[in-house]
């Protein structure tokens, strides 16, 4: 046997069937029960979707930074590599270091006291913070300094044409 079950609270009422001796919402779970004050369930559902939406956005923008600082560096590699050929064309060979990194001149004459630090002191240094590590490229091979011995003094080895000075952050 089914009756009619009204029923009226704050502001609304709710009609509902049900079988005799079991409450409406026993009969039917997807009978809605408003929450009392209006405004909280607006602001309940608010809150959920406003921090679902904050965290899709936030999975969609981690991968971007990735790929943003690739496209960073490799426009920075086609700039270089475009500077050097410019250079190349433009006017006879003249000896030269090519300085990488954040500096204002990466092309610096070479001369025969040229040294590590004097190239990078020539260069221009831009950064705000010192360079984790200094790499210098000299006939395909790579060598590792330590910015902080460079300072001292330490690791100041003399530059020979065509050599490559790399500032890393």
């Amino acid at each position: 046997m089914k009756t009619l079950i009204l029923s009226q609270g704050k502001g609304s009422a709710t009609v509902s069937v049900a079988s005799v001796g079991v409450s409406p919402t026993e009969s039917n779970p997807h009978i809605f029960r408003p929450l009392g004050n209006p405004f909280r369930t607006l602001l309940v559902f608010g809150v959920k979707r406003l921090s679902t939406g904050l965290l899709l956005l936030l999975a969609l923008a981690v991968p971007s930074c990735a790929t943003r600082a690739r496209a960073r560096a490799e426009a920075q590699a086609a700039f270089i590599a475009g500077q050097q050929q410019a250079q190349s064309m433009s006017q006879p060979q003249a000896p030269s270091v090519l300085v990488r990194g954040e500096v204002k001149k990466p092309l610096v004459p070479w001369t025969e006291d040229l040294t590590l630090a004097r190239a990078i002191v020539a260069a221009e240094y831009t950064g705000i913070f010192d360079p984790r590590e200094i790499l210098l490229i000299r006939n395909g091979e790579t060598l590792k300094f330590n910015p902080r011995r460079l300072l001292r003094g330490a690791d100041d080895v003399p530059l020979a044409p065509g050599d490559i000075v790399e500032l890393r952050r």
